[in-house]
């Protein structure tokens, strides 16, 4: 068999980041996370209803209890993330003169619960005056999903990044940008063209057609979201460059306040909420569950109304590195 001492280095510096993560998260105990931002409100039965993040999985993390696979393949993915990142600093560096850029740790949020509960978090670039006081913020995200692909061209933004831009804007104080990025050819088979914008459609200009005018792939691109604010604090978006009304979110200042409310008192409670509801931007229901890709299904399905036990068995199920 064919070895490299390379793919050992790699190999093992992947499972290196993977541990200096972990110990990261342990000095953050007791701390809520803007990563881990959701929404909630009460229904028209006075029930709590929440979406985003799953609020089980923001609890174990505040108490220091991993609850998702440290999987090798989604590392190199993270890691593609925070290289993304990188590449928009190095563009961007060069041609902002109005100020500096600042970046994570250089311009963390930070902010309490009424029950005084820690919840901080890192934005991915913020622009800057030449004091250092932020003008405009950026929410950051590399496509590595055909289907996010083609949500992107269709027009509508994840919503679980809307709520985490909303969240950064909210904290400092102004406005914020979402921005999707591509950067390789995404080959499309013919079932897909059928999913993809048409051509005269918005989003069409990213997609590459053979002689017959058949889609043969998405080519690389960048496409972003101005968010807005209405008075009661919803979020609204629009797609950057196209003349379209913007579009009112499920997303709202308030909403994302009450999850972090919420989590800061379940331990208090010994209450695990309903479970979370996967929804558009717009609020419709998406065909597949958050819970059908969780490792903690098992245990939330047999433990549904008892804390204690839901907790004990959850501390027993810390994934390990695959």
């Amino acid at each position: 068999m064919n070895k490299s001492r390379i793919e050992e280095l790699f190999d093992a510096g992947v499972q290196l980041s993977v541990e200096e993560h972990a110990l990261q998260e342990k000095t953050k105990v007791g701390i809520l996370r803007a990563g881990n931002t959701g929404i909630a409100a009460l229904d028209d039965k006075g029930q709590m209803e929440v979406a985003g993040k799953c609020h089980r999985q923001t609890l174990l993390r505040l108490l220091g209890i991993p609850s998702e696979d440290a999987d090798y393949s989604k590392e190199l993915m993270f890691d593609s993330g925070r290289g993304n990142e990188d590449l928009w600093y190095s563009v961007l560096s060069r041609s902002y003169k109005d100020g500096v850029i600042l970046r994570e740790e250089e311009i963390p949020i930070q902010w309490m619960t009424k029950n005084g509960t820690r919840v901080s978090g890192r934005p991915d670039l913020v622009l800057c005056d030449h004091q250092s006081q932020p003008t405009l913020g950026l929410e950051l995200k590399l496509l590595c999903s055909f289907w996010t692909t083609r949500s992107v061209l269709l027009g509508e933004p994840k919503t679980m990044h809307v709520m985490q831009a909303a969240h950064y804007a909210w904290k400092l104080g102004v406005p914020f940008e979402l921005w999707y990025t591509s950067r390789v050819d995404w080959p499309v088979m013919g079932w897909a063209a059928k999913h993809l914008p048409k051509e005269g459609e918005p989003g069409f200009e990213h997609l590459e057609v053979n002689e017959k005018g058949e889609v043969r792939k998405i080519v690389p691109f960048k496409l972003g979201f101005l968010l807005t604010q209405d008075a009661e604090g919803f979020i609204h978006y629009s797609v950057v460059g196209r003349d379209e009304p913007p579009v009112k979110s499920i997303v709202s200042i308030p909403r994302i306040e009450a999850y972090y409310e919420y989590i800061s008192t379940m331990a208090e409670r010994k209450d695990l909420g309903p479970r979370p509801q996967n929804l558009t931007a717009t609020g419709e229901k998406v065909s597949w569950s958050f819970c059908s890709y969780c490792p903690l299904q098992p245990v939330c399905d047999a433990h549904e109304s008892d804390y204690d036990t839901w907790l004990k068995e959850a501390q027993g199920m810390v994934p390990k590195a695959k």
